[in-house]
């Protein structure tokens, strides 16, 4: 009899069984898989006890046979904003997890001048036309790094009315915003003074793991929104307000993590999806800040 009490907690465990501690009951265990970017010399911590360090063998922390629950997770690496997230981890089920760290430190000044707005000159993200006022002055080059002589001729934008599908374009006749980014073809995000929502577009069966809605409120700034635009190949947002340039990660649950990318006086962004680099300008001043 001591032996069939003591094998039956035992035979449970092995099982995945847990004693949920908030109302008393055996639960099946869940487990967490989290992983960061950038991926390695990472320090993961759950509820305030270090789990793991990454390494280009060992790319993330795989924790089992957790009691269904909210945890807290701590991620830090040297040289970057530390990350937080509460994630709930569900009966026989694996929850993932992962961060987006903002790197510390200035950006590089690639021009000075007098320069009031920005843009892609031809919509291939090689050439930034540089503006004073309603007036082009400048080309520069982002492949090398320089002003140009002479200006190139245009071609068709990449972002053009006419590369839009029909469906983007009604709804944005319906949301009437103030600017949009689209993600072709699985997500656009659009804002309205200092609000912003993005939507998934290619089905439930397709949504992130951390969502279960198509369309999504992702922020409300203090003031309004200038330029937002999805960060490449990452699950989070680049967008420019009064006085800094901010990511936001697109998992909601809980909270979303908010870092300054940039901060200065009045500063506006682009980004290059196929260069993973972002170009503030501020001041008349343009910067380059590479992005993970």
């Amino acid at each position: 009899m001591l032996f069939i009490f003591a094998a039956l907690p035992i035979l449970l465990y092995s099982f995945g069984y847990r004693l949920s501690l908030n109302d008393f009951k055996l639960v099946r265990a869940g487990g967490l898989a989290i992983s960061s970017i950038p991926a390695t010399g990472v320090k993961i911590s759950v509820d305030g006890k270090f789990v793991h360090e990454t390494s280009l063998i060992s790319r993330r922390a795989y924790l089992q046979g957790l009691t269904p629950r909210v945890y807290h997770i701590h991620i830090e690496k040297d040289g970057f904003y530390p990350w937080d997230k509460a994630v709930g981890v569900l009966p026989e089920k694996v929850t993932s997890a992962e961060a987006l760290l903002v790197k510390k430190g200035g950006p590089e000044i690639l021009l000075k001048g007098k320069f009031t707005d920005m843009a892609f000159y031809d919509g291939s993200e090689e050439l930034l036309s540089l503006s004073e006022g309603k007036k082009i002055r400048t080309i520069f080059s982002l492949e090398e790094k320089m002003e140009l002589k002479e200006r190139p001729p245009r071609a068709e934008s990449a972002t053009s009315s006419q590369s839009i599908p029909v469906e983007i374009k009604t709804l944005l006749a319906e949301k009437k915003p103030d600017g949009f980014d689209y993600d072709e073809p699985s997500r656009i995000l659009w804002w309205k003074g200092s609000t912003l929502w993005v939507r998934w577009l290619e089905g439930e069966d397709y949504l992130p793991l951390y969502t279960e809605e198509a369309e999504s409120e992702i922020v409300t700034t203090a003031s309004p929104i200038k330029r937002a635009f999805f960060y490449p190949n990452r699950e989070a947002i680049i967008l420019a307000v009064s006085d800094s340039v901010l990511v936001v990660e697109l998992d909601g649950r809980v909270w979303r993590n908010k870092q300054e990318l940039y901060l200065g006086t009045a500063p506006n962004v682009l980004v290059s999806k196929s260069k993973k680099e972002a170009y503030v300008l501020d001041i008349g001043k343009l910067y380059l800040i590479p992005l993970l």
